[in-house]
């Protein structure tokens, strides 16, 4: 729902190396990928690491450019109050945030 009210489309990808939770699409082209990660901040800890060693970089390495664009900031979606960026630029993200 969240996404239907801000124009973008929510889909995931997974393969036999790879899982990405979500990867976040606006209307205008511009791309994430995010990790959703409902726990404390260990589990926040672990979404980032798994976006950065190893979802992000692959699906960064395998996608064309040049048709879709690089990926925007990527996301840790959590189910806590508050959000901040990650020392790497990693931004988490509470999902209360991004309802009306």
């Amino acid at each position: 729902m969240y996404a239907q009210a801000n124009d973008c489309r929510v889909s995931y990808f997974r393969d036999t190396s790879m899982k990405v939770d979500a990867v976040i699409e606006r209307a205008e082209g511009e791309w994430m990928a995010a990790e959703i990660k409902l726990g404390g901040e260990k589990l926040i800890e672990q979404g980032v690491n798994s976006l950065l060693r190893n979802s992000l970089l692959r699906l960064r390495s395998r996608v064309n450019a040049h048709r879709t664009g690089q990926p925007s900031t990527p996301i840790v979606i959590t189910a806590t109050v508050y959000g901040f960026e990650h020392w790497n630029g990693v931004q988490v993200v509470p999902i209360a945030t991004l309802g009306p």
